[in-house]
């Protein structure tokens, strides 16, 4: 069991280092300029062969949009045309099965919305010019891991929460540009915490902890479980970044051995 506890702890440690590690990647869609008019219309770009069918009005409101690119991505929605240029909210689908639906500018995600994407995962929160830009979640399938907190230009930045397989490890932390640099607080679920307990037991330790807990001490045992597991998750952290340096090291030395063998041959 204290083996499975390491493992969970150990994939969160690597992995809340960049939470938005498989939000990217997905295509956007390129800058089209328009050319609309009143009417039915349907507009094909010169620069991309890629085309719009749709109705403008008065107020340049293109309703029942639907983009069509060269690639098959198709994008569907309400938009409008400004400076030869489309915004509004709509749904855009593309052919590696990303859908997204929010509010677009320039053909891309721009402001809010919500990204699903073909892993199963799923964002909703800001945009910036394509990019999860402000507050935004990232959840991912089955919520096995969700990260809530601020964003910058694609990257976890600024404060946020993690949680890992349903709320069993959570905690707070500070990135900056898509890494973990500080952890404030970290919590562990009631299941966590009686499974440690079962464990210590076998050790006779546990039977202290009862103990105390009879005795009216249980907010001390409830903080001494949480420092536990707290060592415990930061001991496997500092255990992947030094097998992560030690590797990286290891890589330099082999470099400079070829490099060295390339130069007497």
């Amino acid at each position: 069991m204290w083996r499975i506890i390491a493992i969970l702890l150990s994939i969160a440690g690597a992995v809340s280092s960049n939470p938005g590690a498989g939000a990217e990647g997905a295509p956007m869609v390129p800058t089209i300029q328009y050319q609309c008019k009143c009417g039915v219309v349907v507009v094909q770009s010169v620069a991309t062969s890629d085309t719009d069918y749709g109705k403008v009005d008065d107020n340049d409101l293109m309703n029942e949009h639907i983009h069509k690119e060269t690639d098959g991505t198709v994008s569907e929605g309400q938009s409008k045309a400004k400076d030869g240029l489309t915004y509004g909210e709509g749904t855009c689908t593309w052919v590696d099965g990303n859908i997204y639906d929010g509010e677009l500018l320039f053909g891309k995600p721009h402001g809010d919305g919500k990204m699903k994407y073909k892993d199963g995962s799923e964002y909703a929160g800001g945009w910036l010019e394509g990019k999860q830009h402000g507050a935004g979640t990232i959840t991912s399938m089955w919520q096995l891991y969700r990260y809530q907190g601020g964003w910058s230009y694609g990257e976890p930045h600024g404060k946020g929460v993690v949680a890992w397989f349903w709320n069993f490890i959570k905690f707070e932390g500070e990135y900056e540009d898509g890494q973990l640099v500080d952890v404030s607080t970290v919590r562990f679920s009631l299941l966590l915490r009686l499974i440690v307990v079962h464990k210590l037991l076998r050790r006779r330790f546990g039977l202290v902890l009862v103990l105390l807990c009879i005795f009216g001490w249980r907010v001390v045992v409830d903080e001494l479980l949480d420092l536990y597991l707290r060592l415990l998750f930061l001991f496997y952290s500092q255990r992947r970044e030094l097998a992560e340096v030690k590797a990286a090291e290891s890589k330099e030395e082999l470099d400079d051995d070829e490099s060295i063998n390339d130069e007497d041959e």
